[in-house]
């Protein structure tokens, strides 16, 4: 049955035909698959009726005439690489359609132990320029990718999880690279080969990192912090990609595979090492010069035995670079509200009225500025932020928030009655507020601030009791005082931190 088959595949596609051309492999590639998919069914109706009756086991007639429609392909394919070589666009052309060849010989039933053209791309000098083109171009299309207009914009406008991640166009395109990658050497023979273009997309990853940490740094000298939104949230998203990809099966043994060849590759160097400790000098030298190079443009990943993921390392270089943002960010959120905070700071607190002695409570005016300017940034990230970085964002600039106040202002001004109430007013009723969209209690956000406002706000027998008790406390038994805290609703504050909070109160002893 393969004679004639293979004569008309000469006719064809060698020599000067004009089917037998280099830019065209699919021409040959189709007719073989055409070839295979018209004489399977004859081949399983009588062929191998005929091989069952001749007492011929173990054979399968439609197998045997894809292995041979094979070599004759892959003969064909060794025949053309020499001119396909030198050529990058008629090689990656021609890599494409072998990669859908093999494919969609798979899906026929082809098993993946018989010969394939894809050995063909493995091979030494082959596979180094395949990887090579992979870089090339896989470089050539982030960086069109980051110099887009649209680079930066919100992939998915819609409402849903999506949306919720804020991607950048740029950072779904770049994901989309290395998974059509993954795709195209997701079905080679040995893990050797699939580890090192594993290799190359950590390569590609630490290079996109490199990028978007150059953007970052010409970002923060604008001081403009919605405008490293987008950055981080491409970061964040390329990471979450990550995550998923290491509980795929397919980079789980990847990953095992990976250190079952470290394991025998640091045995054999230990051979190695004993057998030149024991051999002449002379003898070792003539062995080592006799090994064949190896090429370590793209070398095979390391990983400790500890890691989850052949691309755990990229990973946690990326959240470094989102999350240290993140707090960058919310260094610069505190900073801002620290400079609003000047005349609110500065308040008469040791002599405010009582404010029953008031008409109405209300904000106290100084604090109108920096609470405005809170909250406008608050709104502005949220709106750029990907959710889980702005949960992020918005807890640690409140913890922020809380020490700044309870160091800066708490602890350097005495209240009045009337100047506590205005505080715990100011905190719990507009501060506290801004976060109320957040979460259901913000004030636990503010655990500094909220537990010094009750300490300065309870009616003074409580509080002189409460000082005496702490005091007495501080000579015997610390676990006295922080139970007389925890009754009184204070449970972060240290039964020190309290005293001096008591401390500022005009209406205690100051001790």
């Amino acid at each position: 049955m393969l004679r004639p088959l293979k004569k008309r595949f000469l006719f064809h596609f060698t020599g000067k035909r004009q089917t037998n051309r280099l830019d065209k492999p699919e021409w040959y590639l189709s007719q073989i698959l055409t070839w295979v998919s018209d004489h399977g069914e004859f081949c399983d109706r009588f062929v191998q009726a005929v091989l069952v009756k001749a007492g011929v086991e173990g054979v399968q007639a439609r197998l045997e005439l894809m292995r041979g429609l094979v070599q004759i392909g892959i003969h064909k394919f060794q025949m053309d690489l020499p001119s396909l070589l030198s050529d990058d666009h008629l090689l990656t052309h021609a890599i494409e359609e072998v990669l859908l060849f093999d494919r969609e010989l798979r899906a026929q039933g082809y098993p993946p132990f018989y010969p394939c053209i894809l050995n063909v791309l493995t091979a030494d000098h082959c596979f180094i320029r395949w990887i090579a083109l992979e870089k090339k171009y896989a470089d050539e299309k982030r960086d069109r990718l980051l110099t887009s207009p649209t680079a930066w914009k919100p992939q998915y406008q819609t409402e849903g999880d999506l949306d919720d991640m804020k991607i950048p166009e740029c950072a779904e395109a770049f994901m989309m690279v290395l998974s059509a990658m993954t795709e195209r050497y997701r079905h080679l023979e040995l893990a050797v080969h699939r580890l090192k273009f594993v290799s190359l997309q950590q390569i590609l990853l630490e290079d996109w990192r490199l990028c978007l940490q150059q953007i970052l740094t010409a970002r923060l000298e604008e001081l403009d912090m919605v405008a490293l939104c987008p950055i981080i949230n491409a970061a964040h998203y390329v990471v979450q990609v990550l995550a998923q990809w290491s509980v795929q099966p397919f980079f789980v043994e990847l990953l095992e595979a990976c250190n079952e060849m470290q394991a025998k590759e640091k045995l054999r160097r230990q051979a190695a090492k004993h057998v030149n400790d024991t051999v002449d000098p002379e003898e070792a030298l003539f062995l080592a010069a006799s090994e064949t190079p190896s090429d370590d443009s793209f070398p095979l990943p390391e990983y400790s035995t500890l890691q989850e993921s052949v691309f755990e390392e990229s990973a946690q270089l990326l959240e470094k670079l989102y999350t240290d943002t993140v707090l960058a960010i919310v260094d610069e959120l505190v900073l801002d509200f620290k400079a609003k905070s000047k005349a609110y700071r500065r308040e008469k607190w040791f002599c405010m009225p009582a404010l029953n002695e008031r008409e109405d409570a209300g904000l106290t005016p100084t604090a109108f500025p920096m609470l405005s300017r809170l909250r406008s940034n608050l709104q502005h990230l949220q709106e750029a932020l990907a959710v889980p970085l702005f949960n992020s964002l918005w807890q640690e600039a409140a913890r922020g928030l809380s020490l700044f106040l309870y160091e800066e202002l708490i602890l350097e001004n005495f209240f009045s009655e009337g100047g506590a109430l205005q505080l715990s007013f100011d905190m719990n009723r507009n501060l506290f507020s801004l976060f109320s969209t957040y979460t259901q209690k913000p004030e636990n956000h503010f655990k500094e601030v909220k537990e010094a406002c009750i300490l300065l706000t309870m009616p003074h027998p409580v509080a002189w009791i409460l000082q005496e008790t702490l005091r007495a406390a501080r000579q015997t038994d610390v676990v006295t005082g922080g139970t007389a805290l925890e009754e009184q609703g204070v449970s972060f504050l240290t039964p020190s931190q309290a005293m001096h909070v008591l401390s500022k109160r005009n209406d205690l002893v100051h001790t």
